[in-house]
C-alpha cells in the first residue's frame, strides 16, 4: 500500500494517490481453495474526483512484489472505473459495461523496513513465540509447517519509496491516459508478509483497516476478528458459532502502529483492558474505489480504499477489507437489475424512494407501450400477503394496507385507472368461517379507499388451463390471466417449510383453490407449481414491507415480539428482491427451494444495490429440525396435517369463528389452547406469561 502525491507528465500541481497491490495465496481469508492478485489504483483528477484503475483475477501474470529486494511491478491489463466507484471480479471476466479495457505500467523501488512478527491468533499466541525474531519466526515457518497456530500472522513493513513510475491509458485511442512520478518525500506506505491459517467450521471472518499518513511517515494497521456465522437455519450451531465470535473477537482484535520507524502493538476494543485500548479509525463519506471478489467459494471478499479519520484527528486515506455474504453476481443471466433496500423514518416516504430508485415508473410506462393500450384500460394487479393474517393485532403477518393504499394512489395519479388488488382464499377458510378474500381484507383494513377493486381469486371466474408438469390443468382467474402487469407485494417474513416468504412464496398465494394444504402441499407440492405459474403469467414488479417483520420458528404464522425493521425494498425481477432480502435475514438465499428453481427457470440477474445490506438484528431464522417436520412430517400424509392444522390454527374467533368439526377436534384445541396462548397474540386479552416469555426468548436468541 502506497499513499502519497505524483507529479503528472507536464504538470506543475502534485495529485493525491492510493496504490494497492497484493497476491493472496490459498486459505485467504476462509481456509478454502480461492485465490486472487489485485491491483488498485486510485488518482485525484485536480478537482475534488477521483481516477479509479482496478483489476483482480485468480492470478496477475504482470504483478510482480519481492519487499527484501524493494520492487513492486505490474504490466498488464487494467480497467478505468468510467462510472461508479465499484467493480467486482464477475464484471471484469463479463466485460461489463462502465469498464474501460486500459493498460496499466507500474514500476517502483522502495526501501522495505521489515518490523517485528505480530500475531493475531486464534487462539492467544504465546509470549515465548511472539519475542522471536521476523527473521526466526520466518525459518521456523517454512522447516516446521506444522507448528503454525491459527490465525493470522504479520510481519509489517514500512515502505519508503526511492523511485517510481505510474501510467495508464486506455487500450482505444482517445480515452484519458495518465503518467505519474510519485514524489518521494511526499509518499509513504505500509507492505505486509504475512500467513492467514484459518478453519472451516465455524467459518472465521476479519474486518481490516490500514490508514497510511506520508506527512507523518506514519501507518496505523486495525484487525478485529468474529465467526462468518454461515449456516443460520441451522440454531444450535449459530449459536455456538456467535459464542465462538465474541470469543475470537476479545482474544483477537488489536492494532499495530508504525511511527516514528518503530512498531506499537495495542489492543483493539473489544480486545483487552479498557485503559490499554486503542482508539477506532472511523471511515467518512462513500468508499474512493471498491473491488469485490464474489468468486470466493464462501462468501464476498471486499477491498476498498477508504477515506477515514486517523485517531490522531488527520483526514487521509486507508486500506479497509471486508466481507460481505451479499453476492450480487448473476447466474445463469446477463440481465442487470436495480435493487432498493431503503429505510427512514416513514414507511410510505420509502416506498416512494424504492419505487423512484429502481425506476418503477418508467417499467410501468414501458409495459404500457407494449401493449398499445390507453392508460385508462390498463389493468394493474397487486398481490398482497394477508390471507394467513389471523389477528389484526399482530401486524408482522400481512401486507400493511396503508402500503398498499399508497401505491394504488401513486399509480392513479398517473393516469392508471384500473387498478386491482387480489388474494386468493387460504386453508384458515377449512377450519374457520369468514374467510373469504373481501371479508379478511375488511377486517385488515383493504376497503378499497383508494380507488381499487379487491378481488377474491378463489371465486373469480376462470378458465382451466394446462400449466405444466406441475400444476396440471388449473383453473387461472380472469384478472390474474388479464392482467397487463402483476406487482407482488410481499410481507417480510421466515416460513416454517421454505425457511423464508418473500415475492416469490408470495406468487403461490395467487393459486385459486382455497384447499391449498391438500391441493398443493399434499397432492401437487408447493415449490415447483409456484414456479409453473410463473412461467404462464411473469410478476413484472416485486415489493417487500420490511417496516415490521415476522422472525423465528413460526414468523408465517406470528411472531408476538415483532421486529421494527423499517426497510421497504423492491426491484422489477422477484429472484433478485428476494436474494437481498433473504441475504439480510442472514440467510443464503438458495437455502429456500423456491429460489434453486426459480435461478434455474429465470436465471439471477446481476444486481445493483441501493441501499443498507447489513444483516438485521436481531433476527431469528427457523431450525432445519422444524423444516424437515412440516416438508416430510405434516405434508406426507393429508390426514395428520389436516388434524394438527385444524388442532392448532389460531384465529381472532370474534370475526372468524371455527368451522364445527366435531368433538375430537374440539377436544384438541382445548388441549392446545395453552400452547396457542403461547406463541400467539390475542386480542380478546392481555398476553399470557408463555406469551411474554417465548417472544423474549425468540428476541433474544434472534441476536
Amino acid at each position: 500500500m502506497l499513499s502519497g502525491e505524483a507529479r503528472a507528465a507536464g504538470g506543475d500541481v502534485p495529485l493525491p494517490f492510493f496504490l494497492v497491490a497484493g497476491i493472496h495465496s490459498p486459505g485467504f481469508p476462509w481456509g478454502d481453495t480461492g485465490v486472487f492478485s489485485d491491483v488498485l489504483l486510485a488518482i485525484g483528477d485536480g478537482a475534488g474526483g477521483w481516477r479509479r484503475y482496478a483489476i483482480t483475477d485468480r492470478a496477475l501474470a504482470g504483478l510482480a512484489l519481492d519487499l527484501r529486494g524493494g520492487t513492486c511491478r505490474y504490466r498488464g491489463a487494467a480497467f478505468r472505473l468510467e462510472a461508479g466507484a465499484s467493480a467486482a471480479f464477475s464484471e471484469m471476466r463479463a466485460g461489463a459495461p462502465g469498464l474501460v479495457p486500459c493498460e496499466l505500467d507500474v514500476d517502483l523501488a522502495f526501501e522495505a523496513r521489515a518490523q517485528e512478527a505480530v500475531n493475531v491468533a486464534f487462539p492467544r499466541v504465546s509470549e515465548v513465540a511472539r519475542k522471536l525474531s521476523s527473521r526466526l519466526t520466518r525459518e521456523l515457518d517454512e522447516l516446521l509447517p506444522g507448528s503454525h497456530l491459527l490465525g493470522i500472522s504479520i510481519t509489517p513493513h514500512t515502505v519508503t519509496l526511492r523511485t517510481g513510475r505510474i501510467r495508464a491509458r486506455d487500450v482505444e485511442a482517445g480515452g484519458p491516459s495518465v503518467d505519474l512520478e510519485p514524489l518521494p518525500q511526499r509518499t509513504f506506505g505500509e507492505a505486509e508478509h504475512g500467513a492467514f491459517r484459518n478453519v472451516k467450521e465455524p467459518t472465521l471472518l476479519y474486518g481490516y483497516l490500514c490508514a497510511i499518513r506520508p506527512t507523518a511517515r506514519a501507518a496505523r494497521v486495525q484487525i478485529h476478528s468474529r465467526t462468518l456465522r454461515d449456516e443460520p437455519v441451522r440454531w444450535a450451531k449459530d449459536r455456538l458459532d456467535a459464542f465462538l465470535g465474541s470469543v475470537v473477537e476479545r482474544t483477537s482484535s488489536s492494532e499495530m502502529l508504525l511511527e516514528g520507524g518503530g512498531l506499537r502493538v495495542s489492543p483493539l476494543a473489544p480486545a483487552g483492558k479498557p485503559g490499554e485500548q486503542a482508539a477506532p479509525i472511523r471511515k467518512v463519506g462513500v468508499p474512493v474505489l471498491e473491488v469485490a471478489n464474489d468468486h470466493m467459494p464462501t462468501a464476498v471478499f471486499l477491498r476498498r480504499i477508504v477515506e477515514v479519520v486517523d485517531p490522531s484527528g488527520e483526514r487521509c486515506l486507508a486500506l479497509e477489507e471486508d466481507m460481505s455474504r451479499m453476492n450480487l453476481a448473476p447466474i445463469a443471466s446477463d440481465r442487470k437489475v436495480k435493487v432498493a433496500s431503503l429505510g427512514g423514518d416513514d414507511a410510505l416516504q420509502a416506498l416512494d424512494r424504492v419505487l423512484d430508485t429502481t425506476g418503477f415508473d418508467a417499467l410501468v410506462d414501458e409495459r404500457l407501450a407494449a401493449t398499445g393500450k390507453a392508460r385508462s384500460e390498463f389493468l394493474v394487479v397487486i398481490k398482497p400477503n394477508f390471507m394467513f393474517a389471523y389477528d389484526r393485532k399482530d401486524r408482522s403477518t400481512f401486507t400493511d394496507p396503508a402500503l398498499v393504499h399508497h401505491l394504488v394512489a401513486r399509480l392513479k395519479r398517473r393516469g392508471y385507472e384500473r387498478v386491482k388488488v387480489v388474494e386468493a382464499q387460504s386453508t384458515y377458510g377449512q377450519y374457520f368461517l369468514g374467510r373469504s378474500v373481501a371479508e379478511v381484507g375488511r377486517y385488515l383494513g383493504y376497503d378499497g379507499s383508494a380507488g381499487y377493486e379487491l378481488v377474491d381469486l378463489t371465486l373469480d371466474e376462470a378458465e382451466q388451463r394446462d400449466l405444466g408438469p406441475h400444476l396440471g390443468v388449473h383453473p387461472v382467474p380472469l384478472t390474474w390471466r388479464d392482467a397487463d402487469m402483476r406487482i407482488s407485494f410481499a410481507k417480510n417474513k421466515t416460513h416454517c417449510y421454505a425457511y423464508y416468504t418473500l415475492t416469490l412464496k408470495n406468487v403461490y398465494g395467487s393459486l385459486a383453490l382455497p384447499n391449498k394444504f391438500k391441493e398443493y402441499h399434499c397432492n401437487r407440492g408447493i415449490y415447483a407449481t409456484t414456479i409453473d405459474y410463473l412461467r404462464a403469467f411473469p410478476v413484472h414488479f416485486g415489493l417487500v414491507d420490511g417496516w415490521l417483520s415476522a422472525d423465528g420458528p413460526f414468523g408465517i404464522f406470528a411472531d408476538p415480539v415483532p421486529n421494527e425493521t423499517r426497510t421497504i425494498l423492491g426491484g422489477a425481477d422477484l429472484v433478485a428482491v428476494d436474494w437481498v432480502a433473504s441475504t439480510r435475514m442472514g440467510l443464503d438465499p438458495m437455502v429456500s427451494p423456491y429460489m434453486p428453481l426459480a435461478v434455474k427457470a429465470f436465471g439471477k440477474p446481476e444486481i445493483e444495490l441501493i441501499g443498507d445490506a447489513s444483516p438485521w438484528r436481531p433476527w431469528l431464522n427457523v431450525p432445519v429440525l422444524l423444516s424437515l417436520f412440516t416438508n416430510r412430517g405434516l405434508d406426507a400424509s393429508h390426514y395428520f396435517g389436516n388434524i394438527f392444522y385444524a388442532a392448532c390454527a389460531q384465529m381472532d374467533e370474534t370475526a372468524f369463528p371455527p368451522r364445527r368439526q366435531g368433538w375430537f377436534i374440539s377436544l384438541l384445541r382445548r388441549i392446545t389452547n395453552p400452547v396457542r396462548r403461547a406463541f400467539f397474540v390475542r386480542s380478546d386479552g392481555p398476553p399470557s406469561w408463555a406469551n411474554r416469555f417465548f417472544g423474549w426468548l425468540f428476541w433474544r436468541m434472534g441476536y
